[in-house]
């Protein structure tokens, strides 16, 4: 057996490839970020728990501003840093560092926001880190579309967008994320404040003020890992992880079972995911493939043409225990105990001897949490009481 440990500090793969740094949160609940092509161990920001090495797919912040938040103001007029209205650096944001901003309402009796027109189209998401000031209630919108209020002091939401995919992750300090799709084509960013009392965004200010840091606008249905933006958009590149090859595999080993556990994540925006898969040839190509994708459907290439066998019906969030072994052309597969034996008019018995495991292609989103490979190939019963 050769196992490779996925959730604690070491990586037993010989290649994981990303051409960008990309941020993850580490067992102190502190926002880091790691530089291009090195794995990132994510964590529970709340508890601390070990989730697994992150993969995402390709991302954009489309705000090339993401920290500073000299936004516009309801009335229209534009905010420098040293506003009362806006404060910047005034305390410990995410990543530990002191680049929190501070909003404060203006003592008028007006729509207290600020607001930001960005260039974005399709289906995105617009988020915010956020935390209590003096005011435990905090806001987010687009221009046009429902309003997310939350209770800052449990990440509650109190105003629920009856249109719109929402959500809320809770981070450690008392920090939260909030984040809100899209209504229409509209990519106007609102943050606003909150009179829990008389339930509106329209009051005199008497010093009511919460916290908030890095801003993102990204297209998709889901929000992804934070992308830093200082003077220009930032992309995060997608992660790719693979063993090319493994000794025995190179051996023309004809037998082979490989175990993985993959949390699914909330954030794909295509379908076509692939969590991990058997390739013939280290590139280029596919020319034989076997693997999981999108809701762990077992997916079959042999050529161009693709075939999908079963869809075993992991849901977003969903820990998905995988297996599958092949013998010759004797294939089965097996999600959470539940397995299925052959692949009608499929053979597999040259993809053993050339293959490359590739753990995360570069549109998968989730957590990988361990690897195990065996030198031998099991039988479904084995199988459904590994996965269950």
């Amino acid at each position: 057996e050769i196992r490779l440990s996925l959730v604690g500090s070491e990586m037993c793969i010989r290649d994981s490839s990303r051409a960008s740094s990309a941020t993850y949160w580490d067992a102190n609940g502190i926002l880091q970020t790691a530089a291009a092509g090195e794995p990132r161990f994510d964590h529970d920001p709340v508890s601390g728990e070990g989730i697994g090495i992150i993969f995402e797919e390709q991302r954009t912040n489309l705000n090339p501003n993401s920290n500073l938040w000299n936004w516009t103001e309801s009335n229209g007029s534009g905010l420098s840093p040293d506003t009362r209205f806006v404060e910047h650096d005034v305390a410990i944001a995410p990543d530990g560092t002191l680049t929190a901003a501070r909003i404060t309402a203006s003592t008028g009796q007006d729509l207290q926001r600020i607001f930001k027109s960005l260039s974005a189209s399709g289906t995105f998401i617009h988020s915010v880190h956020m935390k209590a000031g003096t005011s435990n209630y905090g806001a987010i919108k687009f221009t046009t579309g429902d309003t997310m209020v939350v209770d800052l002091t449990d990440g509650s939401v109190v105003t629920v967008p009856g249109s719109q995919s929402y959500g809320v992750e809770a981070l450690s300090n008392g920090w939260y994320r909030l984040w809100i799709e899209n209504f229409d084509t509209n990519s106007v960013c609102q943050v606003l404040l909150y009179d829990a009392v008389n339930e509106s965004f329209t009051f005199a200010g008497e010093g009511e003020s919460i916290l908030v840091w890095g801003h993102q606008l990204e297209e998709g249905v889901r929000p992804t890992s934070y992308i830093p933006a200082d003077g220009a958009t930032a992309t995060r590149s997608a992660d790719i992880a693979f063993v090319d090859p493994i000794t025995p595999w190179a051996s023309n080993q004809p037998q082979m079972t490989l175990l993985a556990n993959w949390k699914r994540s909330l954030s794909p925006s295509t379908s076509n995911l692939t969590f991990h898969s058997l390739k013939m040839g280290p590139a280029g190509p596919i020319s034989g493939f076997f693997g999981f994708y999108s809701a762990m459907n077992l997916l079959v290439y042999t050529g161009d043409d693709p075939v999908e066998v079963k869809n075993f019906g992991v849901v977003a969030g969903q820990t998905a225990k995988t297996a599958f072994s092949i013998s010759g052309d004797s294939v089965v597969a097996a999600v959470n105990g539940d397995s299925l034996v052959g692949v009608p008019g499929k053979s597999y018995g040259n993809v053993v001897s050339q293959t490359r495991l590739e753990l995360a292609s570069g549109d998968s989103s989730g957590w990988l949490q361990n690897v195990r490979y065996f030198p031998y190939a099991m039988t479904a019963e084995q199988l459904e009481e590994k996965t269950a």
